[in-house]
């Protein structure tokens, strides 16, 4: 038996055709489905557990898993700790997700549900504010951990050399003379020999020679007498002045210049 042959303008109708519901089907598919998870949203908020932030875009199965719908939990830790362990914490911080979170994300914190100071005792300031708590809390550890600043910068305070705080000894306590923003100094007080002027800003090595700090003079002389007998303009060491600098350059000076000389003191 042969078989009817298809003419021409046939085989164009029968491809019109196809590619017409072809290109229906596509266009109206994607709204089909954006209607459907429009409705089950909104049909989801007619039950007991209306679907809030992320929830409200999650695939169904990932709460009512095999298709179960019938007693799904709604409480959060029931999906978030019992079902799939999101918990890095262990639950260490509490047992109720919603104490603290809210469903947009797990970065939105519920204002004044979780007080840092209140909580431990230990206010986080400057930089400690952004950290992952991780990094203080290594091995997901929080009870019992010390706060001090020489536990966690041990490894700051041993390494650094301008100054050299382990040769020097200084303190362990950080914040005596750091701010919890930056390692820059901001409020060390220089006891026993108060900084001013270029003594401000020289390194510590200038006055602290070889890292010592111990018994280290506070007399002029003591670091500006290749100054003291250079000088031409006066000869210093010609005209018997003082060997104390600060009677005519003054304390906070930033040079030698613009030196005030009372004759009533030399």
């Amino acid at each position: 038996m042969r078989m009817k042959k298809i003419k021409p303008p046939e085989i164009i109708i029968f491809v019109f055709i196809l590619l017409f519901f072809s290109i229906l089907f596509i266009s109206l598919y994607p709204e089909e489905k954006a209607k459907e998870k429009k409705w089950d949203a909104i049909a989801h908020d007619q039950t007991n557990f209306p679907l809030i932030g992320k929830h409200r875009t999650v695939p169904c199965g990932d709460c009512h898993l095999k298709g179960v719908l019938q007693g799904t939990p709604t409480s959060c830790e029931a999906c978030h700790w019992i079902r799939k362990k999101d918990d890095r914490y262990n639950l260490q911080l509490g047992l109720h997700c919603g104490d603290c979170h809210t469903p947009h994300d797990w970065k939105s914190i519920r204002p004044g549900a979780w007080n840092h100071e209140q909580k431990t005792g230990f206010s986080l300031q400057g930089s400690h504010k952004i950290l992952d708590c991780t990094q203080c809390h290594k091995n997901n550890i929080f009870s019992g951990l010390p706060d001090d600043c020489y536990h966690c910068h041990k490894k700051e305070y041993n390494s650094v050399t301008e100054p050299n705080h382990l040769s020097a000894q200084f303190p362990t306590d950080c914040s005596l003379c750091h701010t919890g923003t930056t390692w820059n100094v901001t409020n060390y007080s220089h006891p026993g020999f108060p900084l001013n002027g270029s003594h401000l800003t020289a390194p510590c090595s200038d006055c602290h020679q070889n890292g010592v700090y111990a018994g280290t003079p506070t007399q002029c002389v003591a670091c500006h007498l290749d100054d003291y007998n250079q000088a031409k303009e006066p000869n210093h060491l010609q005209a018997g002045f003082s060997t104390d600098c600060q009677i005519c350059h003054g304390y906070g000076a930033i040079s030698w210049e613009g030196a005030i000389l009372d004759h009533n003191l030399v």
